[in-house]
C-alpha cells in the first residue's frame, strides 16, 4: 500500500476513546463523503445476510472477504475486502475535503490500524447488529399489529428509499420503517428524508441504543406518525 507523506497521525486508542468503539466520528463523515463503503465499492450487505446463514459480526466480515476472493453461487461479488476498504479510507484522508473535516474536529490523520478497526465496526458489527434489530422488530411488531404483514424491504427500497422494513395490508405497502441506532440520527439526515419522500407511503423511525434497547418507535406505536 502506498504510504502517505510524513504527517502527524492519531492512534487507534485515541479515536475510540473519543468516539467509543463504534463506526461514528470523523471517519464516518469521510467514509460517506468519498463513498468508501457504498454498495458499489463493497457489497450488498443486506442481500449477503439474507442469502447466507451468518451468526456473528466476525463471520459476516469473513463472508465479505470470501465474496471478493471467490465466486459464490449466491451471485453476489464484493469489489473490495475489508482491508482494502480500510486502506482506501486511510488514503483519502490526505485529500482536501477530508483534511477540512479533520481540521473541523481538531484532528490529524488517523493511522491505518484505526481505519481498519473502524471499517470492521461498520461492515461487521453494525451491519450484523442492524439485521438482528430488524429481525427482532419484525417479531415484536407481529405480536402488536398482527393484522398487518411486516417484512424486510428489498435491497433497492432499502438503499434508494432509506426504508428497512415494510408494513403491508392486503399485499399493499401502507408504511415503511427505518431501523437505526441512535448514533445514526446525529448526522445530517436531509438526504435520508429526501429519499423517503419519494416513496408512496410514510416511513417511521424505530431507534435503538448501543445496548440494543428500543428508545423510539416499536410495537403497536409504529403506525402512528412520529413527532
Amino acid at each position: 500500500m502506498k504510504r502517505l507523506k510524513a504527517t502527524v497521525m492519531f492512534l487507534t486508542v485515541d479515536y475510540f476513546k473519543k468516539y467509543g468503539d463504534s463506526s461514528g466520528g470523523t471517519l464516518n463523515d469521510i467514509c460517506d463523503k468519498f463513498h468508501i463503503a457504498s454498495r458499489k465499492n463493497s457489497i450488498a450487505v443486506i442481500s449477503l445476510q439474507q442469502k447466507h446463514r451468518i451468526f456473528s459480526a466476525e463471520e459476516l466480515l469473513s463472508e465479505i472477504d470470501r465474496h471478493y476472493h471467490e465466486d459464490c453461487e449466491c451471485g453476489l461479488k464484493a469489489t473490495n475486502t475489508i482491508q482494502m476498504m480500510a486502506n482506501n479510507l486511510y488514503m483519502v484522508q490526505d485529500k482536501p475535503q477530508a483534511q477540512a473535516l479533520l481540521k473541523e474536529k481538531g484532528e490529524k490523520m488517523w493511522d491505518i490500524e484505526t481505519c481498519h478497526h473502524w471499517m470492521k465496526n461498520l461492515m461487521g458489527k453494525n451491519s450484523f447488529r442492524g439485521k438482528k434489530m430488524e429481525d427482532e422488530a419484525i417479531r415484536d411488531m407481529k405480536e402488536h399489529i398482527w393484522k398487518y404483514k411486516i417484512e424486510k424491504s428489498d435491497e433497492e427500497t432499502d438503499v434508494a428509499g432509506a426504508c428497512d422494513l415494510v408494513v403491508k395490508q392486503n399485499e399493499e405497502i401502507i408504511a415503511g420503517i427505518q431501523v437505526k441506532p441512535e448514533s445514526f440520527y446525529h448526522k445530517n439526515l436531509t438526504y435520508v428524508k429526501e429519499l423517503q419522500e419519494k416513496l408512496e407511503y410514510p416511513v417511521h423511525d424505530l431507534v435503538y441504543d448501543r445496548n440494543l434497547r428500543v428508545v423510539k418507535g416499536g410495537g403497536h406505536r409504529i403506525l402512528k406518525p412520529t413527532s
